[in-house]
């Protein structure tokens, strides 16, 4: 008896000591079951529940071992494309004032970005940023630096931007002034429509100012979203080397018209050439867009949460504390067979609480 007591406490001390080491709880580990799908993909997908903090670690270790291991080159975010303009400016410049230009960026969002300047591709170029959702009031500093820095400033935009105060970025901050946020952006569009020859001539850094101005996607029309953030990957997208991430909600993936469909009818791409990694989150703090925080028990495509015993699975199988891995669906769990595009599963359990990995 007392022996069997003692391999008991044994046992238990061991996995104290193994779950204590520093090297494993700061181990921010990203592991993969099978990576040969995603080595071959030309457009990555994570479609995912959009969490409170803007880039928490599992998803910045799957763009670094995308970017390290896997040729990633453009990385695509349910943005606008005045915010993705405005980030390739801070990660070529350095510039902090730029990182003002998102109040709703937490620290970790900021340190992120800084970090993100490190990764260079083999060219010496770093990873290109996309934005293919509507324009939020990034589209204010966005448009005034660009104006700015190209010397465009004696005309109608640049003054109607001047004479803005600093706190219109606020604006974003709730559901509730979306009218008046979209009369800026509106405004903004307009002025661009009243002399499209000489605005449309206005770039910088690649990003010319008629990609902003007439970006189809527009936040108070939400039964044309879809089809205006399809209208800009086909923009976009192009046949030469190029490796892209794009990270959108799970419901761009699980619904009746997918994006990955739109990609494979309008780019030509086979089946194997998208792949998608469906996010599971468990016990998460979730944004509830401008209205503030949430609880998620347990949240993913419904395809997922109605099969029996796979997310109990995933969660007994793959998720340990600093540990985030990529369950390949078709070696894992073979007779799961999704009726959306899944090639992956990232199970994600916020109680290991991920701001205490390194």
């Amino acid at each position: 008896m007392q022996r069997a007591s003692f391999i008991k406490l044994y046992k238990l001390i061991s996995l104290i000591v193994i779950l204590c080491n520093p090297a494993y709880c700061l181990g921010q580990v990203l592991t993969a079951t099978d990576t040969g799908l995603i080595r071959r993909a030309k457009v990555i997908i994570l479609s995912e529940w959009h969490l409170s903090d803007l880039f928490p670690l599992y998803k910045r270790k799957l763009i670094e071992k995308l970017y390290r291991d896997d040729g990633l080159t453009d990385l695509v975010l349910e943005t606008g494309k005045s915010t993705a303009y405005l980030l390739n400016e801070y990660i070529a410049t350095g510039d902090t004032g730029i990182m003002r230009s998102f109040p709703l960026f937490t620290q970790r969002d900021r340190d992120y970005w800084k970090a993100f300047r490190r990764y260079k591709l083999p060219s010496g170029k770093p990873i290109r940023i996309h934005g293919v959702d509507f324009e939020r009031m990034s589209i204010v500093p966005a448009l005034k630096r660009v104006l700015k820095k190209t010397g465009n400033t004696n005309n109608e935009l640049y003054r109607y931007l001047a004479a803005l105060p600093d706190t219109i970025l606020n604006l974003y901050k709730n559901d509730s002034l979306i009218p008046e946020r979209s009369a800026v952006i509106q405004k903004c569009m307009s002025i661009y429509n009243s002399n499209v020859k000489y605005y449309s001539s206005i770039y910088d850094n690649g990003y010319v100012v008629k990609e902003i101005c007439t970006n189809t996607a527009i936040e108070t029309e939400w039964d044309k979203r879809f089809d205006a953030m399809a209208h800009n990957l086909r923009l976009l997208y192009n046949k030469k080397a190029h490796k892209y991430l794009l990270i959108v909600g799970i419901y761009h993936v699980d619904c009746p018209n997918p994006i990955y469909k739109e990609m494979e009818q309008e780019y030509q791409l086979q089946e194997n050439d998208i792949v998608n990694i469906a996010l599971v989150v468990k016990d998460c703090e979730a944004e509830a867009m401008y209205r503030g925080k949430g609880y998620v028990k347990l949240s993913t495509s419904r395809n997922i949460l109605n099969h029996p015993g796979l997310v109990d699975s995933l969660y007994k199988l793959y998720s340990l504390p600093c540990t985030y891995q990529l369950v390949d669906v078709k070696t894992r769990f073979p007779n799961y067979k999704p009726a959306f595009k899944c090639d992956y599963i990232l199970p994600i359990d916020c109680k290991w609480n991920d701001s205490k990995c390194n």
